[in-house]
Parts: structure tokens; C-alpha cells; sequence
């Protein structure tokens, strides 16, 4: 049996990944203790602890020995960093009065916060904004909304700042502000009981837009924020809001509904301009809309239950269509699928897409592959890529560490797996071209290619758990801050998911910095536009915030609150456009119950405190080729103590184009990389396996192909190599749509110790 998942609705619900934006928490670490842990099956605890007692042991051998890594010199506390000694850094600690059990946070805006308390009897509302001279004040009003309120259903739209929505706790009424919470309006939800599901599914593009889905499967949807409800179908399976590739001034929801035999989830999509629905695919089992690509995977049904156990997935890249019956499908050709493997779309960019394949559920790894432009045709990119899929006694649940870094094109992290040994960061500069170990800081003790920088994404956020490290958060970048990355990881043959330190890059993942943070769990964020890194613990005793202000090289100490300490720290919230200054640490200032939520407001302005000026910026070169070109970026001197002004991105001001080189090119489909070139796999022909209607294909002549997106100055040398020929079809594919191709791994390279450097993938 063919499985499809898709990664979005199946993660695990990371409970620190969205502080950066939002918030929602309860109080007590015991209670995410014990709901976290239930995920995981005893078998699986067993297994990871004896892959720990393994690892421990064979990494050693690995290194030779016993060896002592030793980690990178960073700032100490008190260390001034550069700032002068009169500036003091602005913190402002405030009690809320507020006892509740839950609390929801969001950014309205820049520079405003909107806090939703509430308990089983009323819900205060919260307001906080700058009213001059650096002040950030909040204030209070208990008479806004007059019931409890569902504890995860605050959300702000990211169209219109100033629109909130949150659903009562007896799921009957929804209430809405277009004022950033200054009033609110309650309307009835669709139904009595509706029973909304945690979600409302906000219109990326209409502000009042918005769709509710019950526990029901009841899909509705608004245009005037409640005021009236249009039900748009039953039994609803999943729901996605999407601008197409095409016109992206259109919005859709795309939604597919139960069925049955030979109809499985039928896809339908619903324009919110023309209010419109219309059948995009009636065969449709699952289907995952990321960007530019709609892919669905159909049961294969051809009256024989052997065959309806197996799946075929397919890609459009015009699901926007005006007319729904001009979106045209194209079949997705992998180089090894079979009818048992499990098979993910994990993410896409802007011109191509990744897709996991694994032999079966019970393989805690497979092989990633990535697409050409396409979306359609995919060729080898990670052996051995983690992904793993458990059962917790209730639902199937998967884990992966694909990372997208968002602030600098082309550049992911994964996790490969080395089989009874352990878990290795792998990053790639090039769209999944070429991957390779990460480079540990400089004076780490550290050194390629025995050794190297692991970050922990979600695997070890799971793993956490058993060794009673906090939540922790995933790794932090945005398109706002050039090339910075933040993230928690380890150094060693393989990584250590027991011992977190905390790591920084600012050249988008080349080079890393150790800011020599104690060991453990932290939240951070940035704040305008990168020129201001944060970091606070993540435990249940905070005490100080780190901050840097010089892209990473040093960080600063600073004391919190000096009347008391937090004795359970909930979270760090800095603006998602990272345009702020300011910055919050909420918490609660006691273990009892009758303890008050507090909430600490910093003003890096304060420090930061006159506009940066034409000498205080400098032109920075990324430090090579990314994807045939480095960009010049105007970034803040680390020595510049000033903030930017409003509206500033570091945006590039010029492009160096770069040459063609084999960093550019990577195998075509039905190609390996042997080590020194790339090679066929087996012995089939495309030619044989043409998809129905089609006459004839193309194919790269030497099995090179340019990777996808890349811009690179064309040579001759290059052209040559992925000089495509067009040959003619000499049959077409089987029945059952699948067909497997054997990867010789002895000659492919499998991912054994020594398989991780650059020179295996070119």
C-alpha cells in the first residue's frame, strides 16, 4: 500500500514554534510534561534508549577514541560588547493581576500587542502600545468580551493587523475586532454547537474573509467576519487557503471531501471573489498546495481491491485557472516508487519542490528527492533522510527535520541517518543540489569530516523530552534579517540530543558562531530587522536576557527583573516582521496557583537610541555563488550602536554573476551520483514509460541537469553536459503506474561515516 502524508496536518504540535508571532500557554510545565510524553509509544522509548547507549559508544570509536570537544569562547556576563557603559538597556516589568489558566498573545501590528486572558468565568482583554518617549503601556478592560473564550483560538490576519477573531468556550459565538481589540462584536457562530475545530482558517488576501471548520467536518465560510455564514460542504476532510502561481490577486479554498469506492476524497476549490465552487479533482485521495504546486495523489482503482490499495501522485502548477476544467495534471516520475512506500511532499519553493519516499512506515528513514521545474520530474537529492512515522495510540504521527532557511535563498537543513550509529545535520546551499556536514564554529575543537555542527529541529525536540530538556524551539530565520540563523545544536560524530547549546550564523548557515550560552533550552527572535538578536532560558527560572547587536559576536547579559524572577518563563515575543524594537518575556512570578502572570517589556531602543546614519552601514558580498550569483547586501556595521530606520530591509543592491561550474549541475532523472559523475541507475528506459498520450521525451544526454533555479553565466563546457536530446516514446506505463528502479548503493555511495562530505555529492 502506497502511503501519502501530508506533513502539514500530521507534525507534531510544537509547543514553543510560534512565540516569534503568537502565543498561547498554560502555566505549569508538569502538565506539558505529561501530555507531551503520551505521543510516544514504550517501544519507541526503549528503542531511542538503547540507540542513545549505542550512539554514545560508537561515536567514540568513530573519533578514535575518547575525545574532548571543546566549545568556542563567547561572551561573558557582564561583558559590555561594545556598548558604551552609561547606556542601559530599558526593561520594564508589570503584573497583569491575572491568575488565569490560559493565555493568548499576538502581535497586532508594529509596536502593538494584543493579550486575551481568561479563566472559566469572564476573559480580560489586554491592549499594549507606545504611547511616546520610548513608554510601551498596557491596558486593561474586563467588559469587552462578557464569556471564557476557547484557550487557542485567538488569531490576528496578517492582511489587516487591526482584525482579531476568537471563538467562546462554548463554541457557540465568535467573536471579532477590526480595531486591534479597542471592541469587539459577538456573532453567532453557523450553527448552535457548531463546535469549531482549534483553527480558523483567516483569507490571506480579504481582510474580513474567513472559514470555519467543525469537528464535524462542516466547512463555512464569511465575508463580513461573521455577520452572516455560507455552508460550503460536509464532511470535509481538509481545507487550504491559496493564492495560485498565475493570478495571484485570485484566492481559493481548496477542500476535499469524504467518499468511497472508486470516489475517495474528491478535491474542490472555492473562489472568494466570484464565491464560485468548482470540482478540480474527483479522483483526489490526498492533496498538499505549497506555493507554486497542487500536488494530489488518486487512488488507483481499476475494480480490483489490489489495485485501490495503491496510490499515483500528480502535480499542477496552473490550479488557479479561471475555468477549473483547463487545470491540467501532469503525473509525478520518481526514480524508485513502489506500491508499499510512503511517500511526503515536504516543501516547495519557487522553482521546484522536495519529496520524501520511504520503503515503509516502519523505516525511520528513506530518500528525499527534488523536483525540476516542473514539479513533475524529480531526481535523487539525501539518502537515508530522516523521516519517521509513529504510531501514538491514537493517530499515526510523523517527525522530520526539513528546515527551510528563509533568510537567504536555496538553503535548507536536514538530518541523514548513519543506520546503528546515529543522526547527522546535513545542509545545502543550492536547492538540494549538494548536501554536506555543517562546519562547527571556529576553536570548537571541532573539524570536518569526522565532525561536525548538528541542529536540533524536530526529532530532538521530541527527544527532548526523555531527558527533561524544555520544549525547544526550532530553528529561527527570516527574509527580514539577511543570513541570520538561530537555532540549538550539538558537536560530534553524530548529533547529542541530550546537551543543547545554542548556536548563531549570520552569513546564512556557512560559517556558525557559539555565543557561549550555558548549556540547555532558549527562545530568541530578532528585532529590527536583525541588527538586535534576543535570547531567555526556556525553564522555569529566568532570571536574564541575552541580546547581541552585532550580528552574533557577542552577546550581552542583562537582568530582567531585579524585584523578582520568574519561576515559570512562558515565552519571548518579538515582532514577526522584526521591524520592533521592543521585545516581551512573559511568565509567572511564583509556582501557585494564585501566582500573577507577569510580563516584562524591553525597549532596545533605549540602547539603540539615535537612527543610523549613511556611515554606519557597509556593503556585505555573500560568501559565494548561491545558485549562479552572490548578492551585495547594505548592512549595519556590528560596530554601528543605532537602529534603522522604519521601512529599512537589507535588501540587494547589487548581483555578481558567477560561471557555470559542476556546483551548479546536478544528476538528471534516472542518474546517481558515483562519486565523480553521474551515472544511469538500472537498466530501464524512460522510453518504456512514457505517460499515457504522450509520443516522445527528453533526456539529458550525459545525465546532468542545471539545478533548479539556478542562474548561473552559462559556458560552454556546461552546455554540453546537460545538453538535453528528445527520443521517442517506445511504450507506455503499466497498469498499476509504478515502477522500481534498484539503486546499486554500493556504487551510489551509501550513507555510511565517511559518506557525509562534499566530494560523495560532487
Amino acid at each position: 500500500m502506497a502511503h501519502h502524508l501530508l506533513r502539514t496536518t500530521l507534525h507534531l504540535a510544537l509547543l514553543a514554534s510560534s512565540l516569534a508571532l503568537s502565543f498561547q500557554s498554560s502555566r505549569h510545565y508538569p502538565a506539558q510534561k505529561a501530555s507531551y510524553a503520551k505521543f510516544s509509544s514504550r517501544s519507541f522509548v526503549e528503542t531511542e534508549q538503547l540507540r542513545r547507549a549505542e550512539l554514545d559508544t560508537q561515536a567514540g570509536s568513530k573519533l578514535g577514541g575518547s575525545q574532548l570537544i571543546r566549545r568556542s569562547e563567547g561572551s561573558v556576563a557582564g561583558d559590555l560588547c561594545g556598548l558604551p557603559a552609561d547606556k542601559v538597556l530599558s526593561v520594564n516589568p508589570q503584573i497583569f493581576g491575572e491568575t488565569a489558566e490560559g493565555l493568548q498573545a499576538s502581535w497586532a501590528g508594529k509596536d502593538r500587542l494584543l493579550i486575551v486572558a481568561s479563566n472559566d468565568k469572564k476573559t480580560t482583554v489586554w491592549r499594549g502600545n507606545v504611547v511616546g518617549h520610548g513608554i510601551f503601556r498596557f491596558d486593561k478592560d474586563d467588559s469587552l468580551i462578557g464569556e471564557p473564550v476557547s484557550p487557542i483560538s485567538l488569531r490576528v490576519s496578517t492582511v489587516d493587523p487591526n482584525i482579531a477573531t476568537i471563538v467562546s468556550s462554548s463554541k457557540q459565538y465568535m467573536f471579532s475586532s477590526i480595531d486591534a481589540g479597542h471592541s469587539w462584536r459577538r456573532g453567532k457562530l453557523p450553527t448552535a454547537n457548531f463546535a469549531p475545530q482549534s483553527d480558523i482558517f483567516l483569507s490571506h488576501n480579504v481582510a474580513n474573509t474567513l472559514a470555519l471548520l467543525s469537528t464535524a467536518g462542516e466547512l463555512y465560510i464569511t465575508s463580513n467576519l461573521g455577520t452572516s455564514w455560507s455552508r460550503l460542504a460536509s464532511d470535509v476532510k481538509a481545507i487550504s487557503f491559496a493564492s495560485g502561481p498565475t493570478q495571484s490577486s485570485m484566492e481559493y479554498i481548496f477542500y476535499s471531501i469524504g467518499g468511497s469506492l472508486p470516489v475517495f476524497n474528491p478535491l474542490y476549490r472555492y473562489c472568494t471573489a466570484t464565491h464560485k465552487t468548482e470540482a478540480i479533482d474527483l479522483t483526489a485521495f490526498k492533496f498538499n498546495i505549497d506555493g507554486r504546486f497542487l500536488y494530489v495523489s488518486r487512488q488507483n482503482y481499476t475494480g480490483n481491491m489490489l489495485d485501490s490499495l495503491t496510490r499515483r501522485l500528480y502535480v499542477s502548477s496552473n490550479y488557479d485557472a479561471s475555468d477549473a476544467s483547463k487545470v491540467y495534471f501532469t503525473e509525478v516520475q520518481l526514480p524508485s516508487l513502489k506500491p508499499q512506500e510512503l511517500f511526503v511532499v515536504m516543501a516547495t519553493h519557487e522553482a521546484g519542490a522536495f519529496i520524501h519516499v520511504s520503503d515503509n512506515a516502519g523505516v525511520p528513514y528513506g530518500r528525499l528527492f527534488m523536483s525540476d521545474s516542473s514539479g513533475a520530474r524529480f531526481s535523487l537529492s539525501m539518502d537515508n533522510h530522516l523521516y519517521h512515522v509513529m504510531d501514538s495510540g491514537v493517530a499515526m504521527m510523523s517527525v522530520d527535520d526539513f528546515y527551510e532557511v528563509k533568510s537567504v535563498r536555496g538553503v535548507y537543513i536536514s538530518t541523514a541517518v548513519i543506520p546503528h550509529i546515529g543522526h547527522v545535520s546535513m545542509i545545502t546551499y543550492n536547492n538540494g543540489g549538494q548536501w554536506q556536514r555543517i562546519k562547527a564554529p571556529e576553536g570548537s575543537g571541532c573539524a570536518l569530516p569526522k565532525c561536525s555542527l548538528h541542529i536540533h529541529i524536530r526529532f530532538s525536540h521530541l527527544i527532548g523530552a526523555f531527558y527533561d530538556i524544555p520544549s525547544l524551539v526550532q530553528p529561527f530565520s527570516t527574509s527580514a534579517a539577511n543570513g541570520i540563523i538561530i537555532a540549538h545544536g550539538s558537536i560530534g560524530a553524530v548529533r547529542n540530543d541530550s546537551s543543547p547549546h545554542l548556536y548563531v550564523s549570520n552569513d546564512g548557515g556557512h560559517t556558525w558562531l557559539d555565543p557561549g550560552l550555558p548549556a540547555g533550552s532558549y527562545v530568541y527572535g530578532v528585532a529590527d530587522y536583525g541588527n538586535v538578536m534576543a535570547v531567555i532560558p526556556n525553564g522555569d527560572v529566568v532570571e536574564h536576557i541575552w541580546f547581541s547587536h552585532d550580528l552574533g559576536r557577542c552577546f550581552r547579559r542583562e537582568l530582567l527583573d531585579s524585584s523578582s524572577v520568574f519561576r515559570q518563563a512562558r515565552g519571548l515575543m518579538v515582532d514577526p516582521s522584526a521591524a520592533s524594537l521592543y521585545a516581551f518575556v512573559l511568565g509567572v512570578e511564583g509556582l501557585g496557583e494564585d501566582d500573577m502572570w507577569r510580563m516584562v517589556t524591553i525597549n532596545f531602543g533605549s540602547l539603540l537610541d539615535s537612527k543610523c546614519q549613511e556611515s554606519d552601514y557597509e556593503n556585505i558580498t555573500e560568501p559565494v555563488c548561491l545558485l549562479g550569483y552572490q548578492n551585495v547586501y547594505n548592512s549595519t556595521k556590528p560596530s554601528s550602536v543605532c537602529y534603522n530606520e522604519e521601512g529599512y530591509k537589507s535588501s540587494s543592491i547589487a548581483r555578481i554573476p558567477c560561471k557555470c561550474s559542476t556546483e551548479d549541475l546536478e544528476c538528471d532523472f534516472d542518474f546517481f551520483n558515483n562519486g565523480s559523475g553521474c551515472s544511469k541507475l538500472g537498466d530501464i528506459s524512460l522510453a518504456s514509460l512514457c505517460p499515457p498520450g504522450v509520443t516522445s521525451y527528453t533526456e539529458s544526454n550525459s545525465g546532468y541537469r542545471l539545478i533548479t533555479g539556478d542562474q548561473c553565466v552559462m559556458t560552454v563546457e556546461t552546455a554540453d553536459l546537460i545538453k538535453q536530446v528528445e527520443r521517442p516514446c517506445t511504450a507506455h506505463e503499466l497498469e498499476a503506474g509504478f515502477f522500481t528502479v534498484k539503486i546499486n548503493h554500493e556504487r551510489a555511495g551509501s550513507v555510511q561515516e565517511g559518506a557525509f562530505n562534499r566530494s560523495l555529492w560532487r
